[in-house]
């Protein structure tokens, strides 16, 4: 009870101050290209219940890009805008949004994707038995994931992601 009303007034609290921050990263998303501000991923939470996570979109927007021209192997799919909001994390901020309406936490384990929930059941079982969390100690670790990850040239299955407008 006590750390659900820490969530609460801690994601409240970084909201209002955030806000000028959040607004501007908006607005440097809609100036670089057609396509939504928000991201929204299906992820699995506490209990193995399925939410939508929200984070700023980092990548160019599919339906923008022009179908007949094909894509080259290997290219990164990232805006300027988008390596600078992962590079900081700063693609992270609308999960604040998650942890007010009660799907995460502040702190916790990362919400995994539906696809390895499915494949490894067994061992999500202890973990989804709390909320998931905003920050865990992967997230503090590995500041500079983009670094840590290299150049992605093989995608993990995507599952029910889609554009908010």
């Amino acid at each position: 009870m006590i750390k659900r009303v820490v969530d609460i007034l801690g994601a409240f609290f970084l909201i209002l101050v955030c806000a000028p921050i959040l607004v501007l990263i908006a607005i440097l998303i809609k100036l670089e290209g057609n396509g939504p501000v928000f991201f929204k991923q299906v992820r699995v939470g506490q209990g193995f219940r399925p939410f939508s996570r929200f984070k700023f979109r980092t990548e160019v927007h599919e339906k923008s890009q022009k179908s007949d021209v094909p894509e080259i192997e290997g290219l990164h799919r990232l805006t300027r805008t988008g390596r600078v909001l992962r590079q900081f994390k700063l693609d992270e901020l609308p999960q604040f949004l998650n942890v007010l309406k009660g799907e995460m936490s502040l702190v916790g384990p990362r919400p995994e994707d539906p696809y390895y929930v499915d494949k490894f059941r067994n061992e999500y079982q202890e973990i989804l038995t709390v909320r998931p969390g905003l920050m865990d100690l992967a997230f503090l670790t590995y500041v500079d994931d983009l670094t840590f990850l290299g150049k992605p040239e093989v995608k993990a299955p995507v599952s029910e992601n889609k554009y908010l407008h």
